[in-house]
């Protein structure tokens, strides 16, 4: 068999593997269970996905959203959040003004926030 031998060589390569498994005596319905993640894997798997999203939506503070969680700001306390946390900066400014070059970070409440702004603004211009 060449070297280069692209799709074709591989297939070759696998046929070979599995002919040999066969003389070996091994069932392939056995060979694919053990391939086939089993209901414990798909468990710990459902498991870690619930867990990321969790972590996400409540303990990551993103920066898109001022460094408030989606389930602060979902849930309507992102406006108090981001004054308490301005008025933090606010007076550590005030006890401190040498070590500030600039303003205080703008913490004012976001408006409507959307995935695909670009997307959203075309609906409205189409709906005008």
């Amino acid at each position: 068999m060449s070297r280069g031998g692209g799709r074709a060589g591989c297939v070759g390569v696998v046929a070979a593997a599995l002919l040999s498994v066969a003389e070996d005596g091994v069932d392939f319905e056995d060979l694919a269970q053990q391939a086939r993640p089993g209901p414990s894997a798909v468990l710990r798997e459902r498991g870690l996905l619930v867990a990321q999203v969790r972590w996400y939506n409540t303990e990551h503070l993103h920066s898109a959203l001022r460094f408030v969680t989606p389930a602060d700001r979902h849930a309507g306390r992102d406006e108090q959040i981001l004054d308490a946390r301005r008025e933090v900066y606010e007076r550590a400014r005030r006890r401190r003004p040498e070590r500030w070059a600039k303003d205080v970070r703008n913490w004012a409440p976001l408006g409507d926030v959307t995935l695909n702004p670009a997307v959203e603004r075309a609906r409205v211009a189409r709906t005008a």
